[in-house]
C-alpha cells in the first residue's frame, strides 16, 4: 500500500508498556528502525479507576483536593456536552490554551474531524467547566475499552483563582468511573525525574496532583518504505519544519 501510493515511511507509536513485548519480534523482519522524531512523549500518568471515590480522592495531593473543594464552593460547574455547541467550546478554550502556551497544536480541520468520527463510534465525550454561562475549561476525552483517554483540554485565561481546571479532572475521573473504565491515562508526560526548567512541566506537576502513577511505552518506531527520501529528505525537512513551528 505505501509503495503504491508513494509513502515514504510508516511510523508507529504502540500502546505497550512492556519493553520485552513479542510486538518486537513481529515487526522487526519488517525493517523498522526507532524513530528520532516522535509525535508524542514516550512517557504518561495513568489513575486507577478501580479504586473508591474515598481512595482516589486520598491519593491527591492535599493542594488538588483544597482547589476541587475551593471551584465547587464558588459555584464552579462541569457539564458534558457532545453536541456541535460543545465542540466549538472545546475548540475555542484549545486554540486559547495553544496560543497562550505557545503550544504548536493541531488545526481546526483535524480536530473536527476527530470529534466527528469519534462521536460515530460513542468514543468522543466534551466535559466543560462553566462559572455561571462562562467557560473556563474543556476536555475532550475518548473512552475505549476499558481506558478514558484525556488528549486534549483547554481553559481561559479568565477567573483562574476558581480553580476550574481542578474541578474538571475530577469531573473527568467519575466519569471514568461512570462509564466502567478501568484505566484513566492523562496521555503526556514528562518522567518522574523532571525538572521545572522544562515547558511541560506545569502539565506533568498539575497531573501528578491527583496520585498518577508514572509510566513509560517503548516510544516511536519507523518502518522505512523508501530509504533515500527517508534519509535524505525527511530528516532535514523535519528539522526545517521544526524551526519555522518556532518562527510562526
Amino acid at each position: 500500500y505505501s509503495k503504491k501510493n508513494k509513502i515514504i515511511f510508516i511510523k508507529l507509536e504502540p500502546y505497550i508498556f512492556d519493553s520485552k513485548s513479542s510486538w518486537f519480534d513481529l515487526v522487526k523482519k519488517e525493517g523498522v528502525i526507532r524513530s528520532s522524531h516522535p509525535l508524542f512523549p514516550n512517557w504518561t500518568q495513568t489513575i486507577d479507576l478501580t479504586k473508591s471515590e474515598d481512595e482516589l480522592l486520598k491519593n491527591m495531593k492535599s493542594k488538588t483536593r483544597y482547589n476541587i473543594r475551593l471551584a465547587e464552593r464558588k459555584g464552579v460547574v462541569v457539564k458534558e456536552d457532545n453536541s456541535l455547541a460543545g465542540f466549538n467550546v472545546f475548540k475555542k478554550l484549545y486554540f486559547e490554551t495553544c496560543r497562550r502556551q505557545n503550544y504548536k497544536g493541531h488545526n481546526d480541520y483535524y480536530h473536527k474531524i476527530i470529534w466527528e468520527e469519534m462521536k460515530k463510534a460513542k468514543i468522543s465525550h466534551i466535559l466543560i467547566a462553566y462559572y455561571k454561562k462562562t467557560p473556563l475549561a474543556a476536555y475532550h476525552l475518548f473512552s475505549f475499552k476499558d481506558t478514558l483517554y484525556y488528549p486534549y483540554g483547554g481553559s481561559s485565561s479568565k477567573l483562574r483563582n476558581l480553580m476550574a481546571t481542578n474541578l474538571i479532572m475530577w469531573r473527568s475521573i467519575l466519569l471514568g468511573k461512570k462509564l466502567k473504565n478501568k484505566v484513566f491515562d492523562l496521555w503526556g508526560s514528562l518522567p518522574p525525574n523532571y525538572n521545572d526548567i522544562n515547558s511541560w512541566s506545569g502539565f506533568t506537576r498539575f497531573k501528578k496532583g491527583y496520585g498518577t502513577q508514572f509510566k513509560e511505552l517503548i516510544g516511536s518506531f519507523d518502518i522505512v518504505v523508501n530509504p533515500v527520501q527517508y534519509y535524505l529528505f525527511y530528516n532535514p525537512t523535519y528539522k526545517i519544519r521544526q524551526k519555522l513551528l518556532n518562527l510562526r
